[in-house]
Order: structure tokens, then sequence, then C-alpha cells
């Protein structure tokens, strides 16, 4: 996904691998193992590499979000998506259902602001009102306090998608392959 959205930028830009990883500080091979899948940037990474092809971070991510109204896919600005998933600023003449991509990552995105709040004791949305009272802006603040801290919806997106791209290799590190029937011997053992 990050690799192809790379290597998408970098001919658009006409830069060739090598040009890439020297204006990201990095080496030719790394920029191939990222296009080819092999390895995924870390957010710092990515970050350099986005300033690298004069892009915003978040065009590296996939985020292809729209929402349907009668059934008719359109695209609305990332701003009034958040605002339609957080079901505030919402026409009251439409019905509007958010589609990230499907329900299970519209319930991942729910999932990660429950961790945001269990991490950082509150998440609340807020907006951002022009002078006839339309949401022109959604912003997060994260925490409590003085450690209070601001989260855009493309940096919460961001995040969701660096999440999702990292926890099979976190999953293939903590998971047990062994056979169930020894699993489960070794759980009857443990209640003995």
């Amino acid at each position: 996904m990050i690799g192809d959205n790379i290597k998408k930028y970098r001919n658009q830009k006409g830069l060739t691998q090598k040009q890439l990883a020297e204006k990201v500080g990095c080496a030719t091979g790394t920029i191939q193992q990222y296009e080819l899948g092999k390895r995924q940037p870390r957010i710092e990474q990515s970050q350099k590499i986005a300033d690298a092809l004069s892009i915003p971070l978040s065009y590296l991510f996939d985020v292809q979000i729209g929402y349907e109204e009668n059934k008719t896919e359109y695209k609305k600005p990332l701003i009034e998506i958040i605002s339609d998933f957080l079901r505030i600023g919402s026409p009251p003449e439409t019905s509007l259902s958010l589609k990230f991509g499907n329900d299970t990552q519209d319930a991942a995105i729910t999932g990660l602001i429950s961790i945001l709040e269990e991490l950082y004791g509150k998440v609340e949305a807020k907006t951002v009102h022009d002078k006839d009272n339309k949401i022109i802006g959604v912003y997060f603040v994260i925490g409590l306090g003085i450690s209070k801290f601001i989260l855009s919806p493309e940096n919460l997106l961001i995040l969701y998608n660096v999440t999702s791209s990292n926890i099979k290799t976190l999953v293939d590190t903590l998971k047990d392959t062994r056979n169930e029937n020894i699993i489960i011997n070794e759980i009857r053992n443990k209640e003995q």
C-alpha cells in the first residue's frame, strides 16, 4: 500500500529511486524495499519521504474515504467525513452512511479512539464553525490538563493506517503455531 504510493509519487515527480533516497537520506535499497512492500517505513521516515516528494504525509497512506447517499458514491472533504463519522455537523436533510472502506475499518477506527482514550485519558472531537454556524473544521483534543495535544482528522487516519500496516508484524511475533490440542492440554494443566 504505502510502497505503491511512494513509487507512484516518485514517478510523478520524475525521480529515480536513487534520487529519492538521496533526498530522504537513506540507501537506495531501502526505497526499493519500501516500494516492493518488503519493509514498512516508520512514521518519521514516511514524513521524510513525503517532504522529499513535496506531498502531504496522508498521500502516502491510502486514505480512500467517501460516503453513500442514495446508494451513489460521492467524495467529500475529509473534514465533513470525520464530522459525519462523529455524528456532528451532518446536514439534517441528508442521511449519511460513512464508509472508510468497510464495517471492520469503521469499527477499528472507533477502537483506535478508545485506545487513545485509555492511553491519554480523554479524546474530544471539536468543531470549528463559520459565521453561519456551519462546520468548517474538525480536530481532536487528546489528553488531560497541560499534557493535552491536538490530532487532525488526517493524522487520526494516518495513525489507523500505520497501526493496520504494522499489526501483522506484531502478531507474527506473538502468535503460537503449536497444535491446538497441545495448547488445550497446557491450559488444562495450568488449572490443576
